[in-house]
């Protein structure tokens, strides 16, 4: 895929994210989508709108919506992301509807990993930073790969466990991992690689990217 294609595709994805302020879709049934794939490796984007956390709304993860719904196209891999405003944050709220269904998934169909999906804000000074717990959510040489496949497309910073380390039960990388046994790993995505319209080159570097690990994950024996 094009880094202008995927751009185009990001601009024609992400308005139901961006609906009413990024508060979504108020009339869904439930306040996350599903899509599936054959892709033993398993989407998450909790973010994609505007989410509840302690009481009060914290802004959307702009583009991980369209972003992982770009590659559950190009990937055939299953995705399961928030599509309006709701009483839960899925990546804080202790159990919920949200990883109840991912419960779901992982006890009918052969999912190898999690990958889920977030946002930085700019003022992050890493591209990426990969959290994977207290470290055992992810094998050390499946972080160094994965590492080395951001590089090779051209993003250089990709750190691990560096501020999001998605520990505890709360979040999902850490409640795939703790509660179901899943390994799982949380990928927090820079502003600057999330703007199709500004930087469309790190778009598109940024979708080859997890193009290439969605493959190495479900290739791997």
């Amino acid at each position: 895929m094009a880094e202008r294609q995927a751009a185009e595709w990001a601009e024609i994805l992400e308005p139901p994210f961006s609906a009413d302020g990024y508060n979504g879709l108020s009339w869904t049934a439930r306040p996350f989508s599903y899509h599936g794939g054959s892709s033993p490796v398993l989407l998450s984007s909790p973010h994609a709108t505007n989410h509840r956390r302690d009481g009060r709304v914290k802004y959307a993860d702009l583009f991980t919506g369209s972003i992982g719904r770009i590659l559950n196209l190009a990937s055939d891999c299953p995705l399961i992301y928030a599509n309006r405003l709701a009483d839960e944050d899925p990546n804080h709220t202790e159990g919920g509807e949200y990883k109840s269904y991912i419960r779901s998934l992982a006890e009918e169909r052969e999912i190898r990993c999690v990958l889920d999906l977030h946002g930085a804000s700019l003022e992050r000074e890493f591209d990426i930073d990969l959290g994977v717990t207290d470290g055992r959510s992810l094998k050390m040489e499946q972080v160094k790969r994965i590492q080395a496949i951001f590089r090779r497309h051209g993003i250089r910073d990709v750190r691990m466990n560096d501020t999001f380390m998605a520990s505890g039960a709360r979040t999902v990388t850490g409640f795939c991992h703790l509660e179901l046994g899943l390994p799982a790993v949380q990928i927090e995505i820079h502003k600057r690689y999330r703007e199709p319209r500004e930087a469309p080159d790190k778009f598109g570097k940024l979708l080859h990217s997890l193009q290439e690990v969605i493959r190495f994950i479900g290739d791997e024996k």
